[in-house]
């Protein structure tokens, strides 16, 4: 109610996009506060936070979400970071990423700076846990044989199912813009969920808890991400999704149910088409 009556008294900017936004619990519909949401960050050993790489208002609100658990000494490993990559902190953010391999080019620094100042802000730990571009590119290329034993172990115990696959072939080729040769879908499969398993690799790796997730919002997803190749563990997680919406009809309440146990809505925004240019014009 208070929110309600600070959005209808006032409209600036700021305040505007924080009125567009809810915390809905997918298993209930029930939209939730950031503090009953941090509330409920409290316990669970791995906590998968998504996002648009290039919505700055996800980086933002994860920050938010990060510091506000920064008292039980989270370790956060990061999609931007290759496995085994450790960030030493020297008062020079930006140099102190990129000699643990952080990309400029790739990943946007204005974009993800106020995320990572945070985290040295309260001297969180931060490391890697993707495979290298070289990696999985192999994959992608090789299939099975090129990905490491380990991850390969992984992922051969946790199958999708036939739902989670078809729904990951359809993200994959729109993210290729229906350009994705059919022959090379199995192995972009393999490479995606090796990205995945490297990832959660890491974090069962670490022996401190709460151990914080930063991907994309595909590789915290509960039908087809991370949260698969967890099927058997024994340790508690939460995946948390970042989506550019304003609410959700009945329909995407109902498929976000399956993909996320919580989403954060930051508003709808305006894109240009990605696969413009792919298009024929006539």
């Amino acid at each position: 109610m208070i929110q309600v009556l600070i959005c209808v008294i006032f409209s600036s900017i700021a305040l505007q996009a924080w009125c567009a936004e809810h915390i809905i619990e997918t298993a209930t519909q029930s939209t939730i506060s950031q503090t009953q949401l941090i509330e409920r960050l409290q316990q669970p050993a791995l906590i998968l936070l998504g996002e648009v790489h290039d919505e700055p208002l996800h980086h933002l609100r994860r920050a938010s979400l990060i510091e506000a658990l920064a008292h039980l000494n989270p370790v956060v490993v990061a999609e931007q970071l290759e496995a085994n990559q450790h960030v030493t902190y020297t008062g020079q953010l930006a140099q102190d990423l990129m000699r643990a391999g952080f990309d400029q080019k790739m990943w946007d620094w204005a974009l993800y700076s106020p995320l990572f100042s945070v985290l040295e802000k309260n001297k969180v730990t931060l490391m890697g846990g993707n495979l290298s571009i070289d990696a999985v590119r192999g994959i992608s290329k090789q299939g099975a044989s090129a990905i490491p034993e380990a991850l390969d172990e992984m992922i051969s115990q946790a199958n999708l199912t036939a739902a989670g696959e078809t729904q990951l072939v359809a993200d994959l080729e729109a993210g290729h813009c229906g350009h994705l040769p059919k022959q090379y879908v199995p192995n972009f499969i393999l490479a995606q969920r090796a990205r995945d398993a490297s990832m959660l690799n890491t974090m069962l790796d670490i022996a401190h808890k709460p151990v914080i997730l930063l991907a994309g919002n595909g590789h915290v997803r509960k039908d087809y991400g991370i949260p698969t190749l967890l099927q058997s563990s024994i340790q508690t997680q939460v995946s948390i999704g970042f989506l550019q919406l304003d609410s959700l009809t009945p329909d995407q309440a109902l498929a976000y149910r399956q993909q996320y146990d919580y989403v954060w809505l930051t508003g709808a925004v305006n894109r240009d088409d990605p696969c413009a240019k792919f298009k024929i014009s006539h």
